[in-house]
């Protein structure tokens, strides 16, 4: 005793009839052959389409993690900039304040100079 059993799969855009036979006396289940052949067929695709997916999944992941390498390497530009700016300035505060000191050393020789010469004359 056998029985045909047959209902449609949506499938990549497709709609697929599958057919399955169902013997009664062992309880088996076997597709017709020419649904056979097609459904690996599909089987296929699917299996393609799986790798292409995952293919596709892999470059979208190294793509984001080069944006945030590249991402991270600017921030770090920046604070490295930014902190060498700010040493640069603290540098050239410092100067300012070292030739401001000479300046009023050399003031203070040339006072005390000229008040030597003054009283030796």
């Amino acid at each position: 005793l056998e029985l045909w059993v047959g209902f449609q799969v949506f499938s990549l855009g497709a709609v697929v009839t599958v057919c399955f036979r169902l013997d009664l006396v062992s309880g088996m289940f076997r597709m017709r052959p020419e649904k056979q052949a097609e459904m690996e067929g599909w089987k296929q695709q699917l299996e393609e389409v799986g790798k292409e997916r995952d293919e596709h999944s892999e470059t979208i992941r190294k793509l984001k993690q080069e944006i945030k390498d590249t991402v991270d390497g600017q921030r770090i530009l920046e604070k490295k900039g930014s902190s060498a700016l700010k040493d640069l300035k603290r540098q050239l505060q410092l100067e300012r304040k070292r030739a401001d000191k000479l300046q009023e050393r050399l003031q203070e020789i040339l006072t005390n100079s000229k008040t030597r010469t003054g009283t030796h004359t």
